[in-house]
């Protein structure tokens, strides 16, 4: 597997992961307005983790150096979106 390869595998792994967390947003915003958040919570999880899941199955072929690849993309696009609100956070709070 060439350097290419490695970069174009992350990149599909960081697109998955926005994509799971963005569902995960949105369950969370929508959870005032429903009657049963917890059920609602609960299946939302178990959705988007089999897709994540079958997404990343199909995409590596299983093979385990495609499937690093593409897990380290996922984590890295966790990592961005977890330290998002604080930059946003610092930018209110400081001087101008």
């Amino acid at each position: 597997m060439t350097g290419i390869d490695v970069t174009l595998y992350f990149a599909v792994g960081t697109f998955v992961g926005v994509a799971h967390l963005a569902g995960l947003w949105l369950t969370v915003s929508r959870l005032r307005r429903c009657q049963r958040p917890l059920a609602i919570l609960a299946l939302s999880g178990l959705a988007r983790m089999a897709l994540l899941l079958v997404a990343l199955a199909l995409i590596t072929g299983l093979e385990w150096r495609r499937l690093v690849a593409c897990t380290a993309g996922v984590a890295a696009a966790r990592l961005v979106v977890l330290a998002w609100p604080r930059t946003e956070l610092v930018r209110r709070d400081s001087p101008s």
